[in-house]
């Protein structure tokens, strides 16, 4: 049996650099047949399982563990120990202690969330568009001779798409400093720390600038990447929707929603023009997008660790009325997608690029459930 040690004090084998974590806060202990199991040490701020306090568990595919504030990635742990197999079996002169490790300092590994329809739509896009290219790359070498003004063209023109480019990100930012209200340390303190706090669990390396924009009543939240500069744009009725709930965890759901899409590469520029030429495959690019949706649902629940406030925020989307959100009813809600006509409801589906609240409150409770 392996055990690997957890905790703020730089002896263990997973440290946390968190004042909420304790000296020697957890141990995890892994079988020789894969069993994993997590023990808490009596620790001051406690060990969660699936936001379920704990003193010993064993721990299953898709927990989610907290230690204090902090998020512990243990199946990376795991799966490093056992490719590793010096650390099991170690070689004589070999040191059977792994090295201090920073990947479970709160950091949440995208790719252990990442919805499975987004990994499959992914590979997809990115097969076709890579025989598109091939395509189009040989296109233009056989037919180099008679495109070649056309070819010269472009490329003399790639500077000025450039120049476009960035002049569309000044623009941007023009009018969003300009026409709306930037979140920071001494405006809105309370978001800009939560901002702050999920970027860095998600191992962003600088938060998106967010902003708040005077929505008149549209309910609505995305981010955008233009340039190199990230920003998550709030409207300000979506913003009131969420704190009429019952904590201000909803918002931080959303918050967390959209600084999702970045770390999870969904606004890359370059991402997006590889897979850009798959567009015309008919219904693929909505269903990836969907799919994207879903994966930014998971990491919001994530960051929050709190279901009950993730349903309340997808469903404020649906409702859209302050007075009305604390008398509802999750199970009434998701009842009604059983009386959705399964045709027309899979036609309007597939000309979607988000997924009905309906099912996005089911997909997250189900995702809940399982972790």
């Amino acid at each position: 049996m392996k055990t690997i040690t957890i905790g703020r004090d730089a002896t263990n084998n997973i440290v946390l650099n968190d004042n909420t974590v304790s000296r020697n806060h957890a141990h995890l202990f892994i079988s020789g047949n894969g069993q994993v199991v997590i023990k808490d040490l009596g620790s001051s701020n406690g060990t969660f399982v699936n936001g379920n306090k704990i003193s010993e568990q064993m721990l299953r595919a898709g927990d989610v563990v907290k230690c204090g504030s902090s998020f512990l990635n243990w199946s990376l742990a795991v799966n490093e120990i056992k490719v590793e197999k010096s650390i099991l079996n170690p070689k004589p002169g070999i040191s059977s202690q792994r090295p201090h490790s920073s990947f479970a300092s709160g950091t949440i590994y995208i790719e252990d969330i990442r919805h499975e329809k987004e990994k499959t739509y992914f590979i997809v896009k990115l097969v076709f568009s890579i025989l598109i290219w091939i395509f189009i790359a040989g296109l233009t070498i056989l037919s180099s001779v008679f495109l070649a003004p056309f070819i010269i063209g472009i490329i003399f023109g790639i500077p000025f798409i450039i120049l476009l480019v960035w002049l569309t990100s000044l623009s941007l930012k023009a009018v969003l400093y300009g026409n709306s209200v930037k979140v920071n340390v001494n405006q809105f303190p309370e978001i800009f720390n939560v901002s702050n706090e999920h970027a860095s669990k998600l191992g962003l390396q600088r938060t998106p600038e967010i902003f708040i924009c005077n929505s008149n009543g549209l309910i609505n939240a995305f981010a955008i990447k233009a340039f190199s500069k990230r920003y998550v744009i709030l409207m300000s009725s979506l913003v009131d929707l969420m704190l009429a709930s019952k904590s201000n965890e909803a918002l931080s759901m959303i918050i967390g929603h959209e600084i999702g899409h970045h770390a999870a590469g969904h606004t890359s520029f370059w991402k997006n023009l590889l897979l850009r030429p798959a567009s015309i495959i008919p219904f693929l690019g909505a269903a990836y997008s969907r799919a994207c949706e879903l994966t930014a649902d998971r990491i919001g629940f994530v960051l929050t660790n709190n279901l009950e406030e993730s349903q309340n925020a997808l469903f404020a989307l649906a409702l859209g009325s302050e007075r009305l959100l604390q008398k509802s009813n999750i199970t009434e809600f998701c009842d009604q997608e059983n009386e959705i006509p399964d045709f027309i409801g899979f036609i309007r589906k597939i000309y979607s690029g988000h997924p009905r609240i309906t099912k996005r409150v089911i997909e997250i409770t189900s995702f809940a459930k399982r972790v």
